[in-house]
């Protein structure tokens, strides 16, 4: 797969840091993780300067990343700008997010996760909100992304504040598909 990414490395004089750009067109593959380099680093929070910097150096053959921002300390405004740059991009026409956990991020809540799983994309085979105290409002929400997320193989959602009755539809889930791991 050819993979136009433009990695531009200079040195701010006046700071003497390093500054990284990302460049790309709208329609190039790298749109949507320049993007998500941007948005990680809007946020101002330690943990997504860092993630940021680790996609900032990601390999020109590199067709897929991981996003794990476990315990990072998150908002509902940091996953709002995370979501608004989420790709849903087409298996082969854009890097693939593979991997998410936001695990222990207990402000985030359940408005949160839903604004996250409404943009996830079916290429994530790994997840995890673990931690949370969520309700059963964001738990339906993810139970009906799971179940058309074709790619899924591991979600791990232990320590939440789910319903018996719902606990008991993820479970199900994982039976009606046997590639699928659930933790709960």
């Amino acid at each position: 797969m050819w993979l136009a990414l433009y990695v531009a490395h200079e040195v701010d004089y006046t700071t003497g840091s390093s500054v990284w750009e990302i460049t790309g067109s709208s329609n190039q593959p790298t749109s949507c993780i320049g993007a998500m380099i941007g948005a990680l680093r809007a946020t101002g929070n330690a943990f997504c300067l860092q993630a940021a910097s680790k996609l900032s150096v990601l390999r020109l053959s590199t067709k897929s990343y991981n996003l794990h921002l476990r315990d990072a300390g998150l908002s509902l405004d940091d996953v709002k700008l995370i979501a608004e740059v989420m790709c849903k991009g087409a298996i082969g026409k854009d890097l693939r997010l593979l991997s998410s956990s936001m695990s222990y991020n207990t402000n985030i809540t359940d408005m949160g996760v839903q604004t996250l799983v409404g943009v996830f994309p079916h290429s994530i085979t790994d997840l995890g909100f673990v931690g949370y105290g969520l309700g059963d409002e964001a738990g339906l929400t993810m139970l009906g992304w799971a179940t058309t997320a074709k790619n899924l193989r591991l979600i791990c959602i232990e320590h939440n504040n789910f319903s018996v009755t719902l606990k008991d539809e993820f479970f199900a889930l994982g039976k009606k598909k046997p590639s699928l791991s659930v933790v709960i």
